[in-house]
């Protein structure tokens, strides 16, 4: 029965011990089991902590999307005005070369235009020279007239002078 008392001591110690070991591996695992909660609790809080930042990220960049596709409208708007512009410069250049076609016909009605005028100017000398004449003429006359006036005023006061005389001749006869 020692031997039975043996083997249960032993097989207290040994369990004792092994009880220790458990309580030591279960001390052991706690801590093990706290560092991987405060570890899996940080990876966690990183992994939310990057959601949001993702999530920040992505509404701006929406934000920026919204820019773009603004910008893009303006853009397609103003080349539309441009296209309209650029067709009325093409219509003002086609009639600048349809212009341009007209320039000989009117190099030639410039040409006929010089002429014309060559001759208005001869026509205009000719008249210079005729209005000198007339000029002449008319100071001739103006001094005919004038010449005139004083013979009409000498005549007239001969005929004055005759009136008196007549008036002095009848007083003397009663």
């Amino acid at each position: 029965m020692q031997q039975q008392d043996d083997a249960l001591v032993r097989l207290n110690e040994r369990l004792v011990a092994m009880e220790l070991e458990l309580e030591q591996t279960r001390e052991r695992s706690l801590a093990v089991r706290g560092r991987t909660n405060r570890m899996i609790h940080i990876v966690l809080a990183l992994i939310g902590a990057m959601a949001l930042l993702n999530l920040y990220f992505v509404s701006n960049m929406a934000g920026d999307v919204k820019v773009v596709a603004n910008s893009m409208v303006e853009m397609y708007t103003n080349f539309g005005q441009m296209s309209e512009r650029m067709n009325r410069i093409r219509r003002h250049v086609q009639s600048m070369g349809e212009n341009i076609r007209m320039m000989p016909v009117m190099t030639d009605q410039l040409q006929g235009m010089r002429g014309y005028m060559a001759q208005m100017r001869s026509d205009v000398e000719g008249m210079s020279d005729k209005m000198e004449q007339m000029q002449v003429r008319v100071d001739t006359m103006n001094s005919d007239i004038n010449e005139m006036a004083v013979r009409f005023r000498n005549m007239n006061q001969s005929v004055y002078g005759l009136g008196v005389d007549v008036r002095e001749m009848s007083n003397v006869v009663p």
